[in-house]
């Protein structure tokens, strides 16, 4: 892993400051902003030109262990297709290991397409930041498990299970 030397803020004031301009200035890429939602967090763009209105977020996991699973309710934004009638739909990216099939889930959804009372898939994407696909590899000092962000939309939105009050609610 590659360090900078250590330096005294009050002795080399110049060296803080360029730092501090550095991160100002830096493409939110860099820093691992997701830079296909907006910089005030309500439009996710879809890599192909698909822009959907982020209108809560429902679950956010920021541990890499975890699969980082960022879930929110989402709705089309002056898209075509069904999702554009004005009901929610769900946006979840998360990340999975490349050595794994990546599709697991989406080949599943693409199977039961259709079926009444089953979500449905409406977008897969894996995630690209500029060009290249977002993954664990492209940062320096990460463990060297490749992860690759996903991206699924699915329709409808559903209810919350702990919305529902009688057990026959749940059925």
């Amino acid at each position: 892993m590659q360090v900078s030397r250590a330096f005294d803020l009050h002795q080399e004031p110049v060296i803080f400051l360029r730092v501090m301009l550095g991160l100002l200035y830096v493409n939110r890429a860099y820093l691992g902003f997701d830079i296909n939602i907006s910089e005030d967090n309500r439009i996710l763009t879809t890599h192909s030109g698909e822009r959907w209105e982020i209108l809560e977020k429902i679950h956010c996991s920021y541990e890499i262990a975890e699969k980082g699973t960022f879930v929110a309710a989402v709705r089309a934004w002056g898209n075509t297709g069904e999702a554009s009638r004005g009901g929610q739909s769900v946006m979840k990216s998360y990340w999975k290991r490349r050595d794994e099939n990546p599709l697991a889930e989406v080949e599943f959804l693409e199977k039961v397409q259709g079926l009444p009372g089953v979500i449905q898939l409406l977008h897969h994407e894996q995630v690209r930041v500029m060009g290249e696909l977002d993954m664990t590899a492209r940062v320096p000092g990460r463990p060297r498990i490749e992860l690759v962000r996903h991206r699924l939309i699915l329709s409808p939105r559903g209810r919350e299970l702990t919305s529902v009050f009688l057990k026959c609610g749940v059925l």
